[in-house]
Protein backbone atom coordinates (compact mmCIF):
# COMPACT_ATOMS: atom_id res chain seq x y z
CA UNK A 1 0.00 0.00 0.00
CA UNK A 2 1.35 3.16 -1.21
CA UNK A 3 1.84 6.20 1.60
CA UNK A 4 -1.10 8.17 -0.13
CA UNK A 5 -3.71 5.33 0.05
CA UNK A 6 -6.35 5.40 3.08
CA UNK A 7 -5.14 3.35 5.86
CA UNK A 8 -7.89 2.91 8.48
CA UNK A 9 -11.96 3.39 8.08
CA UNK A 10 -14.60 4.69 6.19
CA UNK A 11 -16.40 7.84 7.58
CA UNK A 12 -20.03 7.89 8.45
CA UNK A 13 -22.83 10.44 7.47
CA UNK A 14 -22.79 13.28 9.93
CA UNK A 15 -26.15 14.29 9.69
CA UNK A 16 -29.79 13.34 7.51
CA UNK A 17 -30.46 15.01 4.03
CA UNK A 18 -33.32 17.49 4.35
CA UNK A 19 -36.32 17.49 2.33
CA UNK A 20 -36.73 19.12 -0.83
CA UNK A 21 -40.51 19.67 -0.16
CA UNK A 22 -43.13 19.14 2.74
CA UNK A 23 -43.03 15.67 4.33
CA UNK A 24 -40.98 14.41 1.37
CA UNK A 25 -37.71 12.57 2.44
CA UNK A 26 -37.73 10.74 -0.87
CA UNK A 27 -37.62 14.33 -2.86
CA UNK A 28 -33.60 14.64 -3.00
CA UNK A 29 -31.28 16.66 -4.75
CA UNK A 30 -30.00 14.18 -6.93
CA UNK A 31 -26.77 16.30 -7.31
CA UNK A 32 -26.03 15.62 -3.59
CA UNK A 33 -22.75 13.79 -3.36
CA UNK A 34 -24.06 12.00 -0.24
CA UNK A 35 -26.45 10.16 -2.40
CA UNK A 36 -25.69 6.69 -4.49
CA UNK A 37 -25.36 7.02 -8.08
CA UNK A 38 -28.96 7.87 -10.16
CA UNK A 39 -29.34 6.50 -13.34
CA UNK A 40 -29.13 8.77 -16.04
CA UNK A 41 -28.66 12.02 -13.91
CA UNK A 42 -25.01 12.57 -14.37
CA UNK A 43 -24.48 13.05 -18.02
CA UNK A 44 -23.41 16.75 -17.60
CA UNK A 45 -20.92 15.52 -15.23
CA UNK A 46 -19.97 12.95 -17.03
CA UNK A 47 -19.30 15.01 -20.40
CA UNK A 48 -17.25 17.64 -18.30
CA UNK A 49 -15.04 14.28 -16.96
CA UNK A 50 -14.33 13.32 -20.38
CA UNK A 51 -13.21 16.73 -21.59
CA UNK A 52 -10.73 16.53 -18.79
CA UNK A 53 -9.47 13.67 -20.33
CA UNK A 54 -9.66 12.05 -16.49
CA UNK A 55 -9.77 8.19 -15.73
CA UNK A 56 -13.27 7.08 -15.21
CA UNK A 57 -15.48 4.81 -13.57
CA UNK A 58 -18.19 4.38 -15.88
CA UNK A 59 -21.44 2.38 -15.58
CA UNK A 60 -23.53 0.98 -18.62
CA UNK A 61 -27.22 -0.66 -19.40
CA UNK A 62 -26.63 -4.16 -20.31
CA UNK A 63 -26.26 -4.81 -23.71
CA UNK A 64 -23.81 -5.75 -25.66
CA UNK A 65 -23.48 -2.18 -27.99
CA UNK A 66 -22.31 -1.02 -25.26
CA UNK A 67 -19.50 -3.86 -24.23
CA UNK A 68 -18.53 -3.73 -27.65
CA UNK A 69 -18.16 0.03 -27.39
CA UNK A 70 -15.47 -0.39 -24.67
CA UNK A 71 -13.62 -3.56 -25.56
CA UNK A 72 -13.06 -1.09 -28.96
CA UNK A 73 -11.48 1.52 -26.70
CA UNK A 74 -9.81 -0.86 -24.23
CA UNK A 75 -11.80 -0.29 -21.36
CA UNK A 76 -11.12 -2.79 -17.98
CA UNK A 77 -14.26 -4.53 -16.97
CA UNK A 78 -14.35 -4.19 -13.08
CA UNK A 79 -18.05 -5.88 -12.50
CA UNK A 80 -20.84 -6.59 -14.55
CA UNK A 81 -22.04 -3.18 -15.52
CA UNK A 82 -18.37 -0.81 -14.38
CA UNK A 83 -15.65 -0.33 -16.48
CA UNK A 84 -12.48 1.52 -16.75
CA UNK A 85 -11.80 3.61 -19.38
CA UNK A 86 -8.06 5.04 -19.71
CA UNK A 87 -7.65 9.18 -19.96
CA UNK A 88 -7.20 8.96 -23.24
CA UNK A 89 -10.41 7.20 -24.46
CA UNK A 90 -12.62 9.00 -21.53
CA UNK A 91 -14.01 11.31 -23.99
CA UNK A 92 -14.85 9.04 -26.81
CA UNK A 93 -16.20 6.42 -24.43
CA UNK A 94 -18.27 8.92 -22.77
CA UNK A 95 -19.69 10.30 -26.47
CA UNK A 96 -20.74 7.34 -27.90
CA UNK A 97 -22.06 5.70 -25.01
CA UNK A 98 -24.32 8.71 -24.35
CA UNK A 99 -25.52 8.17 -27.94
CA UNK A 100 -26.40 5.09 -28.63
CA UNK A 101 -28.40 5.11 -25.07
CA UNK A 102 -26.10 2.71 -22.95
CA UNK A 103 -24.72 5.85 -20.30
CA UNK A 104 -25.77 5.55 -16.91
CA UNK A 105 -23.08 7.63 -15.04
CA UNK A 106 -19.34 8.21 -14.90
CA UNK A 107 -17.14 9.47 -11.92
CA UNK A 108 -13.11 9.67 -11.78
CA UNK A 109 -11.30 6.94 -10.72
CA UNK A 110 -10.29 8.65 -7.77
CA UNK A 111 -8.08 7.20 -4.34
CA UNK A 112 -8.79 6.37 -0.84
CA UNK A 113 -9.30 8.73 2.07
CA UNK A 114 -5.82 9.22 2.97
CA UNK A 115 -5.06 8.90 6.71
CA UNK A 116 -2.53 7.37 8.78
CA UNK A 117 -2.03 4.22 11.48
CA UNK A 118 -2.62 5.40 15.01
CA UNK A 119 0.33 3.22 16.58
CA UNK A 120 2.08 2.94 20.15
CA UNK A 121 5.03 0.03 21.01
CA UNK A 122 3.91 -2.34 23.24
CA UNK A 123 4.37 -6.19 24.91
CA UNK A 124 3.40 -8.04 21.58
CA UNK A 125 2.30 -11.05 24.05
CA UNK A 126 -1.44 -10.26 24.62
CA UNK A 127 -2.83 -13.94 26.36
CA UNK A 128 -5.68 -11.96 27.46
CA UNK A 129 -6.98 -8.78 25.32
CA UNK A 130 -8.89 -5.97 27.32
CA UNK A 131 -11.75 -6.18 25.25
CA UNK A 132 -12.94 -9.86 25.22
CA UNK A 133 -15.29 -8.92 28.30
CA UNK A 134 -16.38 -5.83 26.51
CA UNK A 135 -18.51 -8.15 23.73
CA UNK A 136 -19.05 -10.68 25.85
CA UNK A 137 -16.09 -13.14 24.44
CA UNK A 138 -14.99 -14.68 27.05
CA UNK A 139 -18.18 -16.18 27.82
CA UNK A 140 -18.44 -18.15 24.52
CA UNK A 141 -16.75 -20.36 22.23
CA UNK A 142 -15.88 -19.94 18.71
CA UNK A 143 -17.04 -22.46 16.48
CA UNK A 144 -14.99 -24.09 13.43
CA UNK A 145 -15.02 -22.30 9.75
CA UNK A 146 -18.25 -22.17 8.42
CA UNK A 147 -19.74 -18.82 7.02
CA UNK A 148 -16.93 -16.86 5.65
CA UNK A 149 -15.65 -13.86 6.37
CA UNK A 150 -13.65 -11.24 3.34
CA UNK A 151 -11.09 -8.70 4.67
CA UNK A 152 -11.32 -6.46 1.30
CA UNK A 153 -8.28 -4.37 1.57
CA UNK A 154 -4.47 -4.15 1.09
CA UNK A 155 -3.52 -7.84 1.35
CA UNK A 156 -2.48 -10.26 3.87
CA UNK A 157 1.44 -10.81 4.96
CA UNK A 158 1.72 -14.58 4.54
CA UNK A 159 5.15 -14.61 5.38
CA UNK A 160 4.01 -13.02 8.89
CA UNK A 161 3.87 -16.42 11.72
CA UNK A 162 0.50 -15.46 12.35
CA UNK A 163 -0.85 -16.12 8.57
CA UNK A 164 1.83 -18.76 7.21
CA UNK A 165 0.24 -21.73 7.87
CA UNK A 166 -3.14 -20.52 8.03
CA UNK A 167 -5.66 -21.59 5.48
CA UNK A 168 -6.53 -18.37 3.42
CA UNK A 169 -8.51 -17.81 0.31
CA UNK A 170 -6.95 -14.99 -1.71
CA UNK A 171 -9.50 -14.28 -4.54
CA UNK A 172 -7.45 -11.77 -6.75
CA UNK A 173 -4.00 -11.90 -6.58
CA UNK A 174 -2.03 -11.14 -3.57
CA UNK A 175 1.22 -8.94 -4.56
CA UNK A 176 3.78 -10.13 -1.79
CA UNK A 177 4.86 -7.08 -1.56
CA UNK A 178 5.29 -6.87 2.61
CA UNK A 179 5.61 -2.71 1.90
CA UNK A 180 1.07 -3.22 0.46
CA UNK A 181 -0.07 -5.78 3.14
CA UNK A 182 0.60 -4.25 6.54
CA UNK A 183 -3.45 -2.73 7.14
CA UNK A 184 -5.00 -6.02 5.59
CA UNK A 185 -2.39 -7.89 7.85
CA UNK A 186 -3.36 -6.16 10.98
CA UNK A 187 -7.45 -5.93 10.21
CA UNK A 188 -6.82 -9.95 9.84
CA UNK A 189 -5.27 -10.65 12.70
CA UNK A 190 -7.78 -8.84 14.78
CA UNK A 191 -10.54 -11.15 13.19
CA UNK A 192 -8.53 -14.23 12.77
CA UNK A 193 -5.58 -14.82 13.82
CA UNK A 194 -5.21 -18.59 14.95
CA UNK A 195 -4.33 -20.18 17.71
CA UNK A 196 -1.29 -21.07 17.42
CA UNK A 197 0.32 -21.04 20.56
CA UNK A 198 2.65 -18.01 19.88
CA UNK A 199 1.53 -14.21 19.68
CA UNK A 200 -2.53 -12.99 19.56
CA UNK A 201 -5.33 -14.81 18.66
CA UNK A 202 -8.48 -13.33 16.95
CA UNK A 203 -11.87 -13.05 18.06
CA UNK A 204 -13.03 -16.15 15.47
CA UNK A 205 -9.64 -18.04 14.67
CA UNK A 206 -11.11 -20.99 13.03
CA UNK A 207 -13.04 -18.90 10.16
CA UNK A 208 -13.17 -19.31 7.08
CA UNK A 209 -10.76 -16.57 5.76
CA UNK A 210 -11.09 -15.15 2.29
CA UNK A 211 -8.61 -12.00 0.83
CA UNK A 212 -9.46 -9.54 -1.69
CA UNK A 213 -6.70 -7.19 -2.22
CA UNK A 214 -7.29 -3.58 -3.12
CA UNK A 215 -4.45 -3.69 -4.87
CA UNK A 216 -3.08 0.38 -5.19
CA UNK A 217 -5.87 1.67 -3.54
CA UNK A 218 -7.63 3.63 -6.22
CA UNK A 219 -11.68 3.14 -7.06
CA UNK A 220 -10.89 0.75 -9.67
CA UNK A 221 -8.93 -1.40 -7.85
CA UNK A 222 -11.33 -1.67 -5.25
CA UNK A 223 -14.13 -1.82 -7.21
CA UNK A 224 -12.26 -5.01 -8.61
CA UNK A 225 -11.75 -6.18 -5.41
CA UNK A 226 -15.10 -6.28 -4.24
CA UNK A 227 -16.61 -8.35 -7.85
CA UNK A 228 -13.57 -11.32 -6.68
CA UNK A 229 -15.61 -11.17 -3.46
CA UNK A 230 -19.12 -11.14 -4.91
CA UNK A 231 -17.88 -13.39 -7.32
CA UNK A 232 -16.74 -16.13 -4.46
CA UNK A 233 -20.48 -16.37 -2.97
CA UNK A 234 -22.01 -15.20 0.03
CA UNK A 235 -19.68 -13.64 2.97
CA UNK A 236 -19.10 -10.55 5.66
CA UNK A 237 -17.08 -8.27 3.75
CA UNK A 238 -15.08 -6.39 5.75
CA UNK A 239 -14.17 -2.54 5.15
CA UNK A 240 -12.17 -0.64 6.58
CA UNK A 241 -11.32 2.32 4.80
CA UNK A 242 -13.61 5.03 2.95
CA UNK A 243 -13.69 7.46 -0.09
CA UNK A 244 -14.79 11.17 0.43
CA UNK A 245 -17.95 11.65 -1.24
CA UNK A 246 -18.46 11.51 -4.20
CA UNK A 247 -15.74 9.84 -5.16
CA UNK A 248 -16.31 5.84 -6.14
CA UNK A 249 -20.23 6.32 -5.91
CA UNK A 250 -20.14 3.31 -8.18
CA UNK A 251 -19.54 0.88 -4.99
CA UNK A 252 -22.95 1.42 -4.57
CA UNK A 253 -24.17 -0.86 -7.45
CA UNK A 254 -21.67 -3.50 -6.12
CA UNK A 255 -22.81 -3.20 -2.57
CA UNK A 256 -26.57 -3.71 -3.58
CA UNK A 257 -25.66 -6.74 -5.73
CA UNK A 258 -23.51 -8.44 -2.85
CA UNK A 259 -26.54 -7.74 -0.72
CA UNK A 260 -29.11 -9.29 -3.26
CA UNK A 261 -26.10 -12.47 -3.36
CA UNK A 262 -26.30 -13.07 0.30
CA UNK A 263 -23.49 -11.17 1.76
CA UNK A 264 -23.21 -8.47 4.74
CA UNK A 265 -21.32 -5.54 3.97
CA UNK A 266 -19.29 -4.27 7.47
CA UNK A 267 -17.85 -0.71 7.15
CA UNK A 268 -15.67 1.31 9.87
CA UNK A 269 -17.47 4.38 10.76
CA UNK A 270 -13.35 6.33 10.36
CA UNK A 271 -11.19 8.45 13.06
CA UNK A 272 -12.59 12.15 12.38
CA UNK A 273 -13.94 12.65 15.23
CA UNK A 274 -11.15 15.54 15.61
CA UNK A 275 -12.09 16.69 12.49
CA UNK A 276 -15.75 17.34 12.14
CA UNK A 277 -16.63 13.54 11.60
CA UNK A 278 -16.41 14.16 7.77
CA UNK A 279 -18.29 11.99 5.83
CA UNK A 280 -17.74 9.01 3.35
CA UNK A 281 -18.28 6.10 1.79
CA UNK A 282 -19.40 3.40 1.83
CA UNK A 283 -19.84 4.20 6.07
CA UNK A 284 -22.57 6.29 5.19
CA UNK A 285 -24.99 3.76 2.79
CA UNK A 286 -27.77 1.98 3.08
CA UNK A 287 -27.38 -1.65 3.89
CA UNK A 288 -23.67 -1.07 5.29
CA UNK A 289 -23.48 -1.58 9.30
CA UNK A 290 -21.32 0.75 10.33
CA UNK A 291 -19.32 0.18 13.07
CA UNK A 292 -17.52 2.97 15.60
CA UNK A 293 -14.81 2.72 18.35
CA UNK A 294 -15.19 1.98 22.00
CA UNK A 295 -12.61 2.25 24.68
CA UNK A 296 -12.02 0.40 27.71
CA UNK A 297 -14.25 2.08 29.93
CA UNK A 298 -17.20 1.59 27.24
CA UNK A 299 -17.27 5.13 26.29
CA UNK A 300 -17.05 6.25 22.56
CA UNK A 301 -13.31 6.74 21.49
CA UNK A 302 -12.16 9.95 20.99
CA UNK A 303 -11.10 9.71 16.96
CA UNK A 304 -14.33 7.27 16.35
CA UNK A 305 -16.22 9.52 13.82
CA UNK A 306 -19.78 10.65 14.65
CA UNK A 307 -22.94 10.53 12.42
CA UNK A 308 -26.09 8.79 11.45
CA UNK A 309 -24.77 5.70 9.52
CA UNK A 310 -23.10 4.42 12.17
CA UNK A 311 -24.97 1.28 13.75
CA UNK A 312 -23.44 -0.02 16.82
CA UNK A 313 -19.61 0.10 18.22
CA UNK A 314 -17.30 -2.29 19.73
CA UNK A 315 -13.66 -1.88 21.25
CA UNK A 316 -10.88 0.18 18.80
CA UNK A 317 -8.30 1.12 21.16
CA UNK A 318 -4.98 -0.24 22.43
CA UNK A 319 -5.29 -3.41 19.89
CA UNK A 320 -2.44 -5.47 19.81
CA UNK A 321 -2.04 -6.64 16.11
CA UNK A 322 -0.08 -8.46 13.78
CA UNK A 323 1.88 -6.45 11.46
CA UNK A 324 4.47 -7.29 9.12
CA UNK A 325 8.27 -6.23 9.94
CA UNK A 326 8.43 -2.89 8.26
CA UNK A 327 5.94 -1.67 10.99
CA UNK A 328 7.68 -3.33 13.73
CA UNK A 329 10.43 -5.89 14.00
CA UNK A 330 8.63 -7.51 16.85
CA UNK A 331 5.45 -8.55 14.06
CA UNK A 332 3.01 -6.89 16.43
CA UNK A 333 1.72 -3.68 17.17
CA UNK A 334 -0.49 -1.49 19.60
CA UNK A 335 -2.89 0.03 17.46
CA UNK A 336 -5.93 2.25 17.60
CA UNK A 337 -8.59 3.02 15.23
CA UNK A 338 -12.20 1.93 14.36
CA UNK A 339 -10.81 -0.24 11.55
CA UNK A 340 -10.59 -2.72 14.45
CA UNK A 341 -13.82 -2.36 15.62
CA UNK A 342 -15.22 -3.11 12.73
CA UNK A 343 -13.12 -6.21 12.49
CA UNK A 344 -14.51 -7.09 15.63
CA UNK A 345 -18.17 -7.01 14.06
CA UNK A 346 -16.57 -8.54 10.79
CA UNK A 347 -15.62 -11.70 12.50
CA UNK A 348 -18.82 -11.67 15.09
CA UNK A 349 -21.22 -11.85 12.45
CA UNK A 350 -19.65 -14.68 10.65
CA UNK A 351 -19.44 -16.16 13.82
CA UNK A 352 -23.30 -15.53 14.23
CA UNK A 353 -24.32 -16.33 10.74
CA UNK A 354 -22.37 -19.76 11.16
CA UNK A 355 -24.28 -20.71 14.28
CA UNK A 356 -27.59 -19.35 13.15
CA UNK A 357 -28.15 -19.48 9.49
CA UNK A 358 -29.86 -16.24 8.14
CA UNK A 359 -30.47 -14.04 5.37
CA UNK A 360 -27.65 -10.90 5.63
CA UNK A 361 -30.95 -8.22 6.34
CA UNK A 362 -31.88 -10.24 9.16
CA UNK A 363 -28.17 -10.70 10.34
CA UNK A 364 -27.68 -7.08 10.32
CA UNK A 365 -30.76 -6.36 12.29
CA UNK A 366 -29.58 -8.94 14.85
CA UNK A 367 -26.32 -7.62 15.69
CA UNK A 368 -28.23 -4.07 16.09
CA UNK A 369 -31.16 -5.31 18.30
CA UNK A 370 -28.48 -7.27 20.49
CA UNK A 371 -25.99 -4.46 20.73
CA UNK A 372 -25.76 -3.42 24.75
CA UNK A 373 -26.59 0.27 24.93
CA UNK A 374 -23.54 2.47 25.84
CA UNK A 375 -25.46 6.14 25.46
CA UNK A 376 -28.59 7.84 25.97
CA UNK A 377 -31.53 5.12 25.49
CA UNK A 378 -31.85 4.26 21.63
CA UNK A 379 -29.55 5.16 18.81
CA UNK A 380 -26.98 7.77 19.50
CA UNK A 381 -24.47 9.32 16.96
CA UNK A 382 -21.71 8.04 19.30
CA UNK A 383 -22.21 4.35 19.44
CA UNK A 384 -25.17 3.82 17.16
CA UNK A 385 -27.74 0.96 19.12
CA UNK A 386 -24.98 0.17 21.35
CA UNK A 387 -21.74 -1.92 21.90
CA UNK A 388 -21.20 -5.68 20.56
CA UNK A 389 -22.94 -8.41 22.26
CA UNK A 390 -21.73 -11.60 20.90
CA UNK A 391 -23.34 -13.80 23.88
CA UNK A 392 -26.89 -11.64 22.99
CA UNK A 393 -26.48 -11.82 19.53
CA UNK A 394 -26.22 -15.48 19.36
CA UNK A 395 -29.54 -16.22 21.66
CA UNK A 396 -31.92 -13.54 21.16
CA UNK A 397 -34.47 -14.09 18.54
CA UNK A 398 -34.07 -13.81 14.94
CA UNK A 399 -36.08 -10.91 13.60
CA UNK A 400 -38.38 -11.56 10.83
CA UNK A 401 -37.30 -11.46 6.86
CA UNK A 402 -37.73 -8.15 5.41
CA UNK A 403 -39.17 -9.48 2.19
CA UNK A 404 -37.91 -8.61 -1.32
CA UNK A 405 -34.69 -6.75 -0.54
CA UNK A 406 -32.64 -5.01 -2.03
CA UNK A 407 -35.49 -2.65 -3.62
CA UNK A 408 -34.69 0.78 -2.31
CA UNK A 409 -34.98 1.86 -5.90
CA UNK A 410 -36.52 1.09 -9.41
CA UNK A 411 -33.48 -0.10 -10.95
CA UNK A 412 -32.88 -2.92 -8.13
CA UNK A 413 -36.28 -3.79 -9.07
CA UNK A 414 -37.44 -3.65 -12.99
CA UNK A 415 -35.43 -6.14 -15.48
CA UNK A 416 -32.42 -5.36 -16.61
CA UNK A 417 -31.67 -2.52 -14.20
CA UNK A 418 -28.89 -3.89 -11.53
CA UNK A 419 -30.01 -7.33 -11.87
CA UNK A 420 -30.79 -9.31 -15.15
CA UNK A 421 -34.44 -10.32 -13.95
CA UNK A 422 -37.28 -8.31 -12.58
CA UNK A 423 -38.24 -8.27 -9.05
CA UNK A 424 -41.30 -10.85 -8.44
CA UNK A 425 -44.52 -8.40 -8.48
CA UNK A 426 -46.80 -8.12 -5.49
CA UNK A 427 -49.80 -8.50 -7.64
CA UNK A 428 -49.67 -10.28 -11.56
CA UNK A 429 -52.13 -11.30 -14.02
CA UNK A 430 -54.34 -14.01 -11.89
CA UNK A 431 -53.21 -12.49 -8.67
CA UNK A 432 -55.20 -9.68 -7.64
CA UNK A 433 -54.72 -9.05 -3.92
CA UNK A 434 -51.67 -9.15 -1.88
CA UNK A 435 -50.35 -8.55 1.81
CA UNK A 436 -46.77 -8.24 2.92
CA UNK A 437 -45.12 -7.43 6.10
CA UNK A 438 -42.14 -4.93 6.44
CA UNK A 439 -39.71 -2.70 7.75
CA UNK A 440 -37.67 0.80 7.03
CA UNK A 441 -35.32 2.46 8.57
CA UNK A 442 -34.53 5.99 7.58
CA UNK A 443 -30.62 5.50 7.66
CA UNK A 444 -30.41 1.81 6.64
CA UNK A 445 -33.38 1.37 4.24
CA UNK A 446 -35.39 4.13 3.97
CA UNK A 447 -37.13 3.24 0.69
CA UNK A 448 -39.09 0.32 -0.36
CA UNK A 449 -40.24 -0.14 -4.62
CA UNK A 450 -42.53 -2.76 -5.08
CA UNK A 451 -44.04 -3.96 -8.63
CA UNK A 452 -47.48 -3.69 -9.11
CA UNK A 453 -49.75 -5.11 -11.45
CA UNK A 454 -53.30 -3.32 -12.41
CA UNK A 455 -55.47 -5.56 -14.69
CA UNK A 456 -57.24 -3.39 -17.38
CA UNK A 457 -60.42 -2.06 -16.67
CA UNK A 458 -59.36 -2.29 -12.64
CA UNK A 459 -58.71 -0.34 -10.00
CA UNK A 460 -55.82 -1.12 -7.93
CA UNK A 461 -56.09 0.03 -4.51
CA UNK A 462 -53.13 0.38 -1.83
CA UNK A 463 -53.33 0.56 1.80
CA UNK A 464 -50.08 0.48 3.97
CA UNK A 465 -50.77 0.59 7.79
CA UNK A 466 -47.22 1.38 9.66
CA UNK A 467 -46.26 1.42 13.08
CA UNK A 468 -44.58 5.10 13.04
CA UNK A 469 -44.87 8.00 9.59
CA UNK A 470 -44.38 6.32 6.47
CA UNK A 471 -45.52 7.74 3.25
CA UNK A 472 -46.62 6.37 -0.16
CA UNK A 473 -46.05 7.17 -3.79
CA UNK A 474 -46.90 5.56 -7.06
CA UNK A 475 -45.00 6.16 -10.35
CA UNK A 476 -45.85 4.99 -14.24
CA UNK A 477 -43.59 2.29 -15.70
CA UNK A 478 -41.44 4.76 -17.46
CA UNK A 479 -39.82 6.11 -14.43
CA UNK A 480 -36.09 5.70 -14.02
CA UNK A 481 -36.26 6.46 -10.15
CA UNK A 482 -38.52 7.20 -7.10
CA UNK A 483 -36.28 9.73 -6.27
CA UNK A 484 -36.53 13.08 -7.81
CA UNK A 485 -35.75 17.01 -6.93
CA UNK A 486 -39.93 18.51 -7.13
CA UNK A 487 -43.16 16.76 -6.37
CA UNK A 488 -44.83 19.06 -8.72
CA UNK A 489 -42.57 18.82 -11.93
CA UNK A 490 -42.48 14.91 -10.73
CA UNK A 491 -46.30 14.73 -11.21
CA UNK A 492 -46.39 16.10 -14.80
CA UNK A 493 -43.53 13.29 -15.87
CA UNK A 494 -43.15 9.98 -14.14
CA UNK A 495 -45.44 10.00 -10.71
CA UNK A 496 -49.12 9.18 -10.54
CA UNK A 497 -49.60 10.39 -7.00
CA UNK A 498 -49.14 9.64 -3.69
CA UNK A 499 -50.59 9.54 0.10
CA UNK A 500 -48.90 11.91 2.90
CA UNK A 501 -50.72 11.26 6.24
CA UNK A 502 -49.02 12.34 9.28
CA UNK A 503 -47.89 10.41 11.98
CA UNK A 504 -49.30 6.65 12.14
CA UNK A 505 -51.78 7.40 10.03
CA UNK A 506 -52.71 4.80 7.33
CA UNK A 507 -51.96 5.51 3.39
CA UNK A 508 -54.11 4.70 1.07
CA UNK A 509 -53.79 5.13 -2.43
CA UNK A 510 -56.14 3.91 -5.60
CA UNK A 511 -55.26 3.78 -9.00
CA UNK A 512 -57.48 3.02 -12.34
CA UNK A 513 -56.51 1.77 -15.26
CA UNK A 514 -58.96 2.40 -17.97
CA UNK A 515 -56.53 1.00 -21.19
CA UNK A 516 -58.23 -2.88 -21.91
CA UNK A 517 -54.70 -3.93 -21.55
CA UNK A 518 -52.87 -4.45 -18.19
CA UNK A 519 -50.13 -3.15 -16.88
CA UNK A 520 -47.06 -2.67 -14.47
CA UNK A 521 -46.74 0.59 -11.60
CA UNK A 522 -44.22 1.27 -9.05
CA UNK A 523 -45.40 1.49 -5.32
CA UNK A 524 -42.75 3.10 -3.57
CA UNK A 525 -43.07 3.06 0.60
CA UNK A 526 -40.26 5.29 2.15
CA UNK A 527 -39.29 6.58 5.60
CA UNK A 528 -39.78 10.88 5.51
CA UNK A 529 -37.28 13.14 8.26
CA UNK A 530 -39.11 12.45 11.65
CA UNK A 531 -38.07 11.74 15.27
CA UNK A 532 -38.33 7.86 15.40
CA UNK A 533 -35.88 6.40 12.41
CA UNK A 534 -38.02 2.72 12.69
CA UNK A 535 -41.23 1.74 10.87
CA UNK A 536 -42.72 -1.60 9.86
CA UNK A 537 -45.67 -1.70 8.20
CA UNK A 538 -48.33 -3.89 6.45
CA UNK A 539 -49.06 -3.31 2.78
CA UNK A 540 -52.19 -4.72 1.36
CA UNK A 541 -53.37 -3.89 -2.57
CA UNK A 542 -56.72 -5.47 -3.88
CA UNK A 543 -57.98 -4.36 -7.53
CA UNK A 544 -61.65 -4.34 -8.09
CA UNK A 545 -63.95 -3.23 -11.24
CA UNK A 546 -63.93 0.28 -12.29
CA UNK A 547 -65.89 2.62 -10.98
CA UNK A 548 -65.99 6.32 -10.52
CA UNK A 549 -63.77 7.64 -7.48
CA UNK A 550 -63.68 10.58 -5.39
CA UNK A 551 -60.65 12.70 -7.46
CA UNK A 552 -58.39 13.93 -3.95
CA UNK A 553 -57.99 9.77 -3.31
CA UNK A 554 -57.84 8.39 -7.12
CA UNK A 555 -54.43 8.64 -9.43
CA UNK A 556 -55.55 8.12 -13.19
CA UNK A 557 -53.29 6.57 -15.50
CA UNK A 558 -54.44 6.67 -18.71
CA UNK A 559 -51.26 6.97 -20.80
Amino acid sequence: MSASRGLLAAVAVTGALAAAGPASAIEMSLRSPFLPPVDGSAAAQAFSLARQERELIVAVERGELAVAILRRHRARRLGELLWRVAEAQSSAVVKRLHAVGALRYAHPNDPLRPSAVLAAQGDPIDPAPWWLPQIGADRVVAPGAGFPLTIIDDGIDTSHPEFAARPIRFLNANDMIPQEDFHGTMVSSVAAAPLNGAGIVGLYPAVNLRSADTGLGNCADVLAAVEAAISAGPSVLNMSWGFSPPSCLALHDQLIRALAGGSLSVSATGNTRLHFSAPAVPAMWPHVLTVGSTNARGMVSYFSTEGQGIDLAAPGESMFVAAPAFVDESGYADVDGTSFSAALVSATAAWVATRRPMQSTQLADLLRSSARDAGPPGWDEDTGFGILDIPAALRRPLPAVDPLEPNDDVNQVEAGGLFKDAAAPLTRPGRPRATLRARLDGSEDPVDVYRVYVPGRRIARLRVVPTSNVDLEVFRPSTASCYYQNRRRALRAAMIGGSYQPARGAETFSLENKRESGRYVYACIYKPRDVERRASYTLSIRTTALRPLPSQSAGKDNR
